[in-house]
């Protein structure tokens, strides 16, 4: 959503896809050419990853929520091109990419209550082995260092899924009630820096609390799970959340501000907003190459490797296939 410019000389609204084209610019078609081949290259190995790990993974579900997982990069990729050739659609685009990653956040913590071989087992095993919720854990506390570790108890894992419910429900409603504005003209008009800033604020504080409860379950997670690459499969989040939503904050703030400078066909946020798409393509088409192998493995649940007589932790290489590699 862009805010009233300040220079005369610069566009309201932004370009339509007839004036990105007719424009014809060397960087605008160059940004655009690279999107679309990490994105083509981005979906085919997405559809060859999704009938393999059809074929070879063990647990449905299981399949289910990692084809979820690894869906976050050619969605992105999709998105970003849409972005690139209708920058109009910004706020809708950030609209449906918020809803599905925030899903994803859901599936990741599924994900690991799975390796554990359930929520009840997850509480079973934290709680016989002492492991506790370090409260004090970044992004939302970590400059409170006085508050205490807590046991783990059904309420208090029900407590973090609602820090990551809360990102399915919020982000997306402020995101729909500024798409809502932007797409009746007359509202646009008046839309004001106050209404901009909410919707950073909003979008921020939500964003650090989901963060912050996939934190506090990587924490406890960790070390009990290290065979099943939880480690390498939060990092993908991190950096998932890095790209697609910090990153467009930013973006967002550079704009709103006009920092980004505007001119006849561009505003200075839907430039902002055309440049942070133009990144996010090959960012995760590269994060994607590292997901297929973090995933490429039909990791188990705990409890299926202590009846062969295994550790807790699974050992990393050599005791599984990789059912997309074909090791």
């Amino acid at each position: 959503m862009s805010l009233e410019p300040t220079n005369s000389n610069c566009s309201f609204s932004g370009p339509s896809s007839s004036e990105v084209f007719q424009a014809g610019a060397g960087d605008t078609i160059a940004a655009l050419t690279v999107a679309s081949l990490c994105t083509a290259a981005t979906c085919l190995l997405y559809l060859f990853d999704v009938m393999q790990l059809l074929a070879n993974y063990r647990d449905r579900q299981q399949a289910i929520r990692v084809f979820w997982l690894l869906g976050i990069y050619p969605f992105f990729c999709v998105t970003s091109v849409i972005n690139l050739c209708v920058p109009r659609a910004a706020i809708l685009v950030d609209f449906v990419n918020t809803i599905y990653f925030s899903i994803c956040c859901l599936k990741f913590m599924h994900i690991t209550q799975f390796y554990f071989g359930g929520r009840k087992q997850m509480l079973e095993y934290l709680q016989t082995n002492g492991i506790k919720f370090p409260l004090q854990s970044p992004p939302a506390c970590c400059c409170c260092p006085c508050l205490p570790n807590v046991a783990p108890s059904r309420s208090n894992i029900i407590k973090i899924y609602l820090l990551l419910l809360q990102f399915v429900i919020a982000p997306p409603l402020v995101s729909f009630i500024i798409t809502v504005v932007a797409i009746d003209s007359a509202s646009l008009a008046v839309a004001t820096k106050e209404m901009e800033s909410v919707f950073v604020l909003v979008r921020t504080i939500s964003t650090s609390l989901a963060f912050y409860g996939l934190i506090l379950i990587f924490r406890v997670s960790r070390g009990p799970l290290s065979g099943q690459s939880i480690t390498a499969k939060f990092g993908l989040m991190k950096l998932a959340i890095l790209f697609g939503h910090i990153q467009i904050l930013v973006f967002n703030i550079l704009g709103a501000f006009s920092v980004i400078n505007c001119d006849q066909l561009w505003s200075s946020a839907s430039k902002a907003a055309w440049i942070n798409a133009a990144c996010l393509a090959p960012e995760m088409a590269c994060l994607f190459l590292l997901a297929r192998r973090v995933y490429s493995r039909d990791d188990r649940p705990m409890s299926e490797y202590a009846l062969i007589g295994e550790s807790d932790s699974f050992p990393r290489t050599g005791s599984q296939t990789s059912v997309l590699f074909g090791q």
